[in-house]
């Protein structure tokens, strides 16, 4: 009788200790997915604030811009995983900086934020046809917006290009835009600002010794499809033209960097924003042409998932 009443005793311990386990485990999660997209709120918030006060007051009461430097560990298992991981990431980044429709400081310079850096727990996985996952998927649904896919939120292309050429444009490439889950890489916004720097940034990131994330390109501006030294782009300026300028497919990074170059010139630009996936190196990111890294960063955050 004693034996089957520890036994039983035993028995509800053990489903008690499970359960708290199972508890535990979900509120770690909640609350890092809260806090996650409650430091989204308060970056974009800042920099909003910035941008608002800039116009407003020329630059003289302008607060700081406050976005840690997210530091995530994905759990992927499959390649849609980790490409949708990156696809995410870009999306973040891009949103919670207007989406290079802000004009976000006085001086001119070539300013950068590391918007988080991704590595992955399991790293035997290679995803390729990046550029095509942000063209034929969704982006996650958001109260009274229509559907979008994650290319056309990006601005992954000229709202004025025909769809179906960019659709052939991505095609054409298709194979372009591999990524590797046993490297650490950096999801980064860029903004430069004066015609000077905008040549000089887009000079410097085109080099062969950054070797950024290959890919495609789609832009309105340029046309069909090229290459630029291996590199996730998505660029905006003020005027509404658009690139993309990604993976080394055979075609020299200066004629990209010319055509855009060529075309600033004419059109004259104030500045140009863009975001881009790169491996994370300390040395490489130092080369990337940055004068202005503006950005506080109080908080850290951990692990995400």
């Amino acid at each position: 009788m004693k034996k089957g009443i520890m036994y039983g005793t035993l028995v509800t311990v053990v489903l008690v200790v499970a359960a708290l386990i199972v508890l535990i485990i979900f509120l770690v999660n909640t609350n890092k997915s809260i806090a996650n997209s409650l430091e989204d709120e308060e970056c974009a918030s800042s920099i909003v604030s910035h941008s608002t006060l800039l116009r407003v007051s020329g630059g003289s009461n302008a607060p700081n811009i406050l976005c840690p430097t997210k530091y995530p560990v994905a759990s992927a298992s499959s390649p849609e995983e980790v490409k949708k991981a990156f696809a995410e990431a870009l999306r973040v980044c891009w949103g919670t900086w207007g989406r290079g429709e802000l004009q976000l400081f006085e001086r001119e310079g070539r300013y950068c934020h590391v918007c988080s850096v991704i590595e992955f727990r399991n790293k035997r996985i290679k995803a390729d046809d990046f550029s095509k996952y942000l063209s034929e998927n969704i982006i996650p649904a958001s109260a009274g917006k229509e559907p979008e896919t994650y290319a056309r939120y990006l601005k992954y292309f000229s709202t004025d290009a025909p769809q179906d050429e960019v659709k052939k444009a991505i095609e054409d490439l298709r194979g372009e835009g591999n990524l590797d889950s046993s490297k650490r890489y950096a999801v980064m916004f860029f903004y430069a600002k004066g015609e000077d720097n905008i040549e000089t940034f887009l000079r410097a990131i085109s080099t062969v010794d950054n070797k950024p994330v290959g890919g495609a390109v789609a832009g309105g501006v340029l046309g069909g499809a090229a290459a630029v030294g291996g590199t996730f782009l998505l660029v905006s300026n003020p005027a509404g033209w658009t690139v993309l300028a990604v993976g080394a497919v055979g075609i020299a990074a200066g004629a990209v960097v010319g055509g855009v170059s060529a075309w600033a010139d004419a059109n004259d630009p104030e500045y140009m924003a863009m975001t881009m996936i790169t491996e994370y190196d300390s040395e490489k990111l130092k080369r990337m042409g940055c004068t202005e890294v503006p950005i506080l960063q109080d908080r850290q955050k951990e692990s995400l998932g």
